[in-house]
This record gives structure tokens, sequence and C-alpha cells, in this order.
């Protein structure tokens, strides 16, 4: 169990596989384009001018979106996960500043793997104040050892994972379009393999400071820095 410096990390084509998915984000770019280009030809042909401008901007944004993952599918720093040889690597920060730092775990230190299908709530403000969104999420069993090693190494600012006992590691693997099942395929030769499983996280009391805090810390975790920060500054001050 190691902590890599990502900036100090130089990877050659053959060390990395299960990287950013590309076919998926040209899938979905080239997806989006098709969809978002029927509304604008309708509004075009038939001279709605104030739709047909509505409808041209919001595209731009969503391909502007789009375009970025697109562009960081095919950049080499542009994956949050990779399968080595002999590990697996996990791009967290540490500090929660911000950083880009890397847990490096070898296959020897998983115990076993699943996949969490995860449902919990982001704060949006306003009236309907909890929004609903669904990420997947990779379960490590580590041993005894590396949970030791990880859990002195990392702080309590810490985003984009989380450590549960006994010895678990929760990693968020849905927000980059990444190939989570082929990582878990991948992955069966070196480590046991369990049965996948959703869970649903509740929305917090917001009379209770000790759930909102908890829950803002939960949020950081699963990488929703601003939405952690929103219901801190609107609950909590």
């Amino acid at each position: 169990m190691q902590i890599l410096d990502f900036q100090k990390i130089n990877f050659q084509p053959t060390d990395i596989r299960l990287g950013p998915s590309k076919v998926k984000t040209i899938a979905v770019f080239l997806m989006s384009i098709g969809l978002l280009s029927i509304p604008l030809i309708l509004t075009y042909n038939n001279h709605l001018w104030i739709p047909f401008y509505f409808v041209m901007f919001f595209s731009a944004a969503v391909l502007l979106v789009l375009g970025h993952w697109l562009i960081k599918a095919f950049k080499k720093e542009g994956w949050r996960i990779l399968v080595q040889n002999s590990g697996i690597l996990l791009k967290v920060d540490i500090n929660g500043k911000n950083n880009e730092d890397i847990i490096e775990i070898r296959f020897s230190e998983i115990i076993s793997l699943r996949k969490i299908q995860e449902r919990y709530f982001c704060y949006q403000g306003g009236r309907n104040r909890f929004k609903p969104v669904r990420f997947d999420s990779l379960d490590f069993q580590l041993t005894s050892d590396a949970y030791t090693t990880l859990a002195e190494r990392t702080g309590s600012e810490s985003s984009g994972y989380e450590l549960l006992e006994p010895n678990r590691l929760i990693y968020v693997t849905g927000r980059e379009m990444l190939k989570t099942n082929a990582v878990i395929e991948h992955l069966k030769a070196y480590c046991s393999i369990q049965e996948s499983q959703r869970i649903y996280h509740d929305i917090p009391n917001l009379k209770n400071k000790r759930q909102v805090k908890s829950y803002a810390q939960f949020l950081a975790r699963r990488n929703h820095k601003f939405d952690s920060h929103q219901l801190v500054e609107d609950v909590l001050k």
C-alpha cells in the first residue's frame, strides 16, 4: 500500500489498463449531437427564433461539458482509476485541498471486491433542497495491514473515497464514464468477487447539526465538494 504523488508518476502505455472509456465518451458525444440537433432543426425550419436561440445556447453548454469529458478521456492524465500488472491505482485527494494523489493497492492486499450502486441526495438549496443522484462505487475489502497503513496516511478532509470498518475502502467510479464492471472482471483472477449491492442513503435531518455535518462530509467523500460546502454554508452558518 502506497500513497503516490500524481505529478511524479510517469506511465508507459504497457503499464495502463482500463483507463477512461474512449469508446463510451465518443458514443455519448455523438448521440448528444444527434438528439440536440432535432429541436434545433425544428425551431429553425419553423422560424421560431426565440426557442431556436434558447436551444442553441443550451446545446452549446451541453456539448462543452461533454467535449471536456471527451478530451479528458484521450489525455494521458485523464483517468481516475487504472489497473496495472501488479495492482490498481485510484486517484484521490488525500488532504481535501484539491490535490491529486494516488492510492496504489497491490492485488495481494485485496481480499474481495464488489460493486455498490449507491443512491443519495445532493444539496441544491431552494424549495426542493435535495436532488437524488446515483453512482457506482467499488467496495474493496483490504487486508488488515493495508487498511491500517491507508488509514494512518490519510486525513479527515480526504475526498473521493471512504474508509469503513472492518477494512473496507469505498471508491466512487461512476462519475467519469468508467467501466466499473470491466475493473471487477479483470480483478477476478486476483481476489474474491462478491455480489453487487444497492445502497440507499437517507436525507439528513436539517435540524440536527450533527447529521448535517456528517452528511456534508459524506458528500465530500463522494466527490460532491461544492454541494457539501453549500450544505454547511446554508444550514450550519
